[in-house]
């Protein structure tokens, strides 16, 4: 199973590095600038039941070409429409999500599917 994780903070990251930690095929959905980082440091998660750190594959929305059985979205509730846009259409699979939004108080009408 391919899974896309979008955003690599704290909701995005600590469930990509785990699935990615199991074994699992995850790539992250980010911005240049985190890509960079993640390159350079990989995924680092800290954590009550154990830190471990990650080789985070990465992906920039200019370049998302491939199909994903999964995407969990862990982003900021602001910013689930801006990630919803950088994914949609650019595939003719019918992607199952799961918004993982942080800051979701206040805003249901934004995790709606589009």
């Amino acid at each position: 199973m391919r899974v896309l994780v979008i955003g690599a903070r704290a909701l995005g990251g600590y469930f990509g590095a785990c699935m990615a930690r199991a074994g699992r095929d995850v790539t992250f959905l980010v911005r240049p600038t985190r890509a960079a980082q993640l390159a350079k440091d990989g995924l680092r998660v800290v954590s009550p039941h154990g830190d471990f750190s990650v080789a985070a594959v990465t992906v920039q929305a200019d370049d998302l070409h491939d199909a994903y059985d999964l995407i969990l979205a862990g982003t900021k509730s602001y910013s689930l429409p801006e990630a919803m846009d950088q994914f949609a259409g650019r595939s003719d699979v019918s992607y199952p999500t799961g918004p993982e939004r942080h800051g979701a108080f206040g805003q249901p009408e934004r995790s709606v599917r589009r």
